[in-house]
């Protein structure tokens, strides 16, 4: 039963796809749904749908970008807190290298040498890693900064539909936008 199904399923689509009178009827049902959606935004409650969409559009893309930028002012932080504890560490290596070097202990000595190198190379790794971070920061906070503005600007549209001072409101300018040539 369910093979049949799919079978009328797979020649319908084939039908509407690759015959003549298929493609005309796909284009009637494709202009016969854009001109509703252009008779809703024509109504106050269409324009306010319409504005309702673009504003959830906007919170949603604001929300991933405020994500965005809260991932990477952590992970700068972070790193900026990692070369901090490693030019503490430097400081106290270097250090016991020098009491050890002082006792005539060369084998410690020479174990802190080696960490010495290994620390000085972190921090060169941090270093060279911050300003790119920060730089990333940056481009991230205007992004954000962006779709914020964008978001508000779109609620203060929004809410000014209707305004009693007898300005023309947005539902109007949205109405106007879509209303067919005569």
């Amino acid at each position: 039963m369910t093979i049949i199904i799919i079978c009328v399923i797979v020649a319908i689509i084939a039908y509407l796809q690759f015959t003549k009178n298929g493609k005309q009827i796909k284009n009637v049902a494709s202009g016969t749904v854009t001109e509703k959606i252009k008779e809703n935004a024509m109504t106050p409650e269409g324009a306010r749908a319409r504005y309702n969409t673009a504003i959830k559009d906007k919170q949603d893309f604001y929300q991933k970008t405020m994500g965005t930028y809260t991932m990477v002012a952590g992970r700068l932080a972070t790193m900026e807190d990692n070369l901090k504890e490693t030019k503490e560490e430097i400081s106290k290596t270097e250090a016991m290298i020098n009491q050890y070097i002082d006792n005539n202990d060369d084998k410690k000595a020479m174990y802190y040498a080696q960490k010495l190198a290994t620390l000085k190379a972190q921090k060169s790794v941090y270093e060279k890693k911050i300003p790119e971070l920060q730089a990333t920061k940056d481009k991230q906070e205007e992004i954000k900064n962006q779709a914020y503005d964008q978001l508000i600007k779109l609620k203060g549209e929004k809410r000014y539909c209707g305004s009693p001072d007898g300005s023309r409101s947005a539902d109007c300018r949205i109405a106007e936008k879509f209303r067919p040539i005569q």
